[in-house]
């Protein structure tokens, strides 16, 4: 189990402290890609009565919603952590989103378990569970040619699943890390 903290360091008077935070509780995904609007939604700095700001975790009354996010040059959808039942909610909603049917999955690879593909058109894309990591991500079938449909097509579909998840919707089948 990985534990994690900010260390904020007064260089001044060479004083620093550690804030333990939760890595499910923060939705932090990747310590190496820290954002500045992660940062700001969990971590806010307050002052105490002494003047001296400290840096604390925000309190909410309801998390924020779990996210997909775009990976490997925004050619991937991920979303992380989830349960394997997210992989075909996520293939309904790309059914109905792209107007297929359920003719349009097919088997997934003979060289990966938990994988399944969606033909459009010429296109076929897949939408893989790695079960080690509970990541569900959507790209391009990696034997298909690149094309630039699919970029646009994977961003179209994240893009509306992410507007779904910001209401509320799918949030039972995230897990935790």
């Amino acid at each position: 189990m990985s534990h994690y903290a900010m260390v904020p360091y007064n260089y001044v008077d060479d004083k620093g402290y550690t804030l333990p935070f939760d890595h499910t509780k923060t939705r932090m995904r990747d310590p190496n890609y820290i954002t500045r609007e992660w940062f700001d939604t969990y971590f806010e700095w307050k002052q105490g009565t002494d003047g001296e700001y400290r840096l604390q975790l925000r309190q909410f009354e309801r998390l924020p919603y779990w996210q997909g996010e775009f990976i490997d040059e925004d050619k991937v959808y991920s979303l992380a952590p989830v349960h394997i039942d997210m992989q075909q909610a996520f293939a309904d909603f790309i059914l109905n989103q792209l107007n297929l049917s359920k003719e349009n999955i097919l088997p997934g690879s003979e060289y990966s378990t938990n994988e399944i593909n969606i033909a459009y058109g010429e296109l076929k894309f897949a939408l893989w569970y790695q079960q080690e990591e509970n990541n569900l991500v959507f790209m391009k079938n990696i034997y298909d040619p690149d094309n630039e449909q699919y970029d646009k097509i994977i961003h179209q579909i994240g893009q509306a699943f992410n507007t779904e998840l910001s209401k509320g919707k799918y949030q039972q089948l995230f897990t935790s890390y």
